[in-house]
C-alpha cells in the first residue's frame, strides 16, 4: 500500500495469518486446497499450512479498498 501499516493494523493481519495458520494445521485437505488452487502444486519441502494462511492474508490485503482502483 501507500502507507505504513498502523500498530493496529500490523496486529490484526498477524492474528489473521496466526488463526488462519491454526485452522488449517487442523485440516491439511482445506491447506492443500487453498495453496494450491488455482496455481497448482506447492513446492517440495514447504509447509501447506504456512502456505495456506499466507494465501488468506494475501487475499485479504488484495481485496482492500486502498489497493483497489476505484474510478
Amino acid at each position: 500500500l501507500q502507507r505504513p501499516a498502523s500498530e493496529h493494523e500490523v496486529e490484526r493481519v498477524t492474528r489473521l495469518f496466526n488463526d488462519g495458520r491454526e485452522y488449517f494445521a487442523k485440516d491439511s485437505k482445506k491447506a492443500t486446497d487453498m495453496a494450491t488452487n488455482p496455481i497448482g502444486p506447492v513446492p517440495k519441502d514447504t509447509d501447506v499450512t504456512d502456505l495456506a494462511a499466507w494465501t488468506a492474508v494475501a487475499n485479504v490485503l488484495l481485496n482492500l479498498d486502498e489497493t483497489l482502483m476505484k474510478r
